[in-house]
């Protein structure tokens, strides 16, 4: 209930913001576009508890020669966006669109000594998200070469969690195997920041935005498919987070329980944190009146 009623109270203060935009007070709005890349440092909730463990638990592996294993991860999230708005003297109203991600990624292979079978495999797992935000821009100082903006957004957060896995073996009874996990999420979230424009030329702008995100997704629905030379299987339910402290490992996936030394979760994903974008502004309109011709008095 306590959502819904903030949900509101913006929604109609955005509304309020919009109509007085293209009153009298503010005259002849000016079309922009902007282009941004941005640097996130969500905290990911389990994702990121996935990803951490399971760096420290393959890094460990790679201990004993028989691993060879290479990782590669995105330190933060990261992404671009565009938007699109109204400026008028005091206010600015705009539209985006954007993609954010964070990865990690496993080049596993491991050999036998004994028996001679080697098993290879590539992971990729993906948190991502596309979001899709109404932005109120109140502008707080304006001078020639710098405009500082108050800004306040909602919208919504299309987000994906993929895991995706090619395996092969040799001297097995298996030669190969691949799958996925994939879930989905769309939630409701907030932007609250601050922009910096700075001036190049009279319709073009390079802008720095520092902001804060709140998004959290719960109970994310997913797929699970699997398959190898004997079997395939299919399945659907929960994302769930599981931890094993004994041996390190980490999932997120959906089905039945992994065993007495698993921890198990109902995954809860985030985007919260502070997010950092540069980006370039394109002002559209807004040319100087000309000026009127005096003509002198004929006497």
């Amino acid at each position: 209930m306590r959502d819904i009623k903030v949900n509101i109270f913006i929604v109609v203060f955005l509304v309020i913001v919009s109509v007085n935009l293209f009153s009298a007070e503010y005259q002849k709005p000016r079309l922009y576009i902007k282009f941004k890349g941005i640097g996130s440092l969500a905290d990911g909730g389990h994702y990121n508890d996935f990803v951490e463990r399971s760096d420290t638990h393959f890094s460990g592996l790679n201990d004993d020669p028989s691993y060879n294993i290479s990782i590669t991860k995105t330190p933060y999230f990261r992404g671009y966006s565009g938007e699109i708005g109204i400026e008028a003297r005091k206010f600015a109203v705009g539209i985006s669109i954007g993609y954010i991600e964070k990865n990690f990624h496993l080049d596993y292979h491991y050999e036998d000594a004994v028996t001679g079978s080697v098993e290879d495999y590539i992971r990729d797992h993906t948190f991502s998200a596309v979001p899709i935000f109404l932005f109120i821009h109140y502008k707080v100082i304006n001078t020639s070469f710098l405009k500082t903006y108050l800004t306040l957004g909602e919208g919504v957060y299309l987000a994906t969690y993929k895991d995706n896995l090619e395996q092969t073996f040799e001297n097995d009874d298996l030669t190969f195997a691949n799958g996925f996990v994939k879930g989905k999420k769309n939630q409701l979230g907030f932007h609250l920041g601050v922009t910096f424009d700075l001036t190049i030329f009279r319709n073009l702008a390079l802008f720095l935005d520092a902001g804060y995100r709140f998004v959290r997704f719960k109970e994310i629905e997913a797929e699970d498919f699997y398959e190898n030379d004997i079997v395939q299987s299919a399945s659907e339910g929960i994302l769930y987070y599981r931890a094993n402290d004994r041996t390190g490992e980490t999932r997120l996936s959906i089905g039945g329980s992994e065993g007495i030394f698993w921890e198990e979760l109902p995954a809860v994903m985030d985007l919260n944190g502070f997010s950092f974008s540069v980006g370039i502004k394109i002002i559209f309109g807004g040319k100087k009146k000309p000026k009127p011709i005096k003509i002198a008095p004929v006497d």
